[in-house]
């Protein structure tokens, strides 16, 4: 009995495990609602884009999800009407969900044409957006690395046997991972301008000292948030913006 019994929780953990894995997929894409998605890709496919576009915004309007193929639909229908900030704005949400260097490079692309910054991006970028985007699998790893060599210890702790160096290693580098994956993997939230003529201030206030003034289309980190206005960082410069006149990514 007891061994069925393990052998039910082996199975059971493994299943879990699986769904985990599989499962976390269409969790992060967000798909939408099957006839209406059907009906825009129709019209996109007919090159009936503005119609398209109008299903998509709505489907996305109302349900807050789209797929990586949608969003990339709506980034080539925005380009084709000369929308440049929601251009840059769906291909910065495909690349939240599908992390490639070929999205990146159109975004770069579009804002170097249009003399835009916070689109720059290195090779650690890359890597790090592909880190976020499989997070959770990095995470199953660590602790499934981590939990096997804790138990070793304890087994050999228990049988007064001295574990070997490479193991220690091995356990101090397992801790060490997990440490940095809760603590330093953040990346900022960013969000893009989305207006004209846009003042950022020294302080969260319109009375404070102007810093500088940008137009749309430009990226922004989010630092903070106090009230109306959002700490923000764009190159080496840090200042306040109000809310209304950014897209959150």
């Amino acid at each position: 009995m007891v061994f069925k019994m393990q052998k039910f929780s082996k199975k059971f953990f493994s299943f879990i495990l699986i769904w985990m894995l599989i499962g976390i997929q269409p969790i992060c894409y967000g798909f939408a609602d099957g006839q209406d998605m059907a009906k825009a890709d129709r019209l996109f496919n007919q090159k009936k884009y503005t119609e398209s576009l109008k299903i998509y915004e709505n489907i996305f309007r109302t349900s807050g999800k789209a797929s990586p193929s949608m969003l990339l639909k709506m980034a080539f229908i925005y380009e084709g009407l000369g929308n440049y900030t929601q251009t840059l704005f769906c291909l910065s949400l495909h690349y939240e969900y599908a992390p490639s260097n070929t999205t990146l490079l159109r975004m770069e692309k579009i804002a170097q044409d249009r003399d835009l910054k916070g689109y720059e991006h290195s090779d650690f970028d890359y890597i790090l957006a592909i880190f976020h985007r499989y997070y959770i699998y990095f995470n199953v790893l660590m602790v499934l690395i981590f939990g096997s060599l804790f138990g070793l210890f304890i087994y050999r702790l228990r049988k007064r046997e001295t574990l070997p160096v490479r193991q220690s290693i091995a356990f101090v580098l397992a801790l060490t991972g997990i440490f940095i994956l809760l603590n330093f993997s953040e990346d900022p939230p960013k969000a893009i301008i989305k207006n004209d003529k846009v003042f950022l201030m020294s302080a969260p206030s319109a009375a404070s000292e102007m810093v500088d003034r940008l137009d749309k289309g430009h990226r922004v980190e989010i630092l903070s948030k106090k009230d109306i206005w959002f700490k923000i960082q764009i190159g080496d410069k840090v200042a306040y913006i109000r809310e209304s006149n950014l897209i959150k990514i």
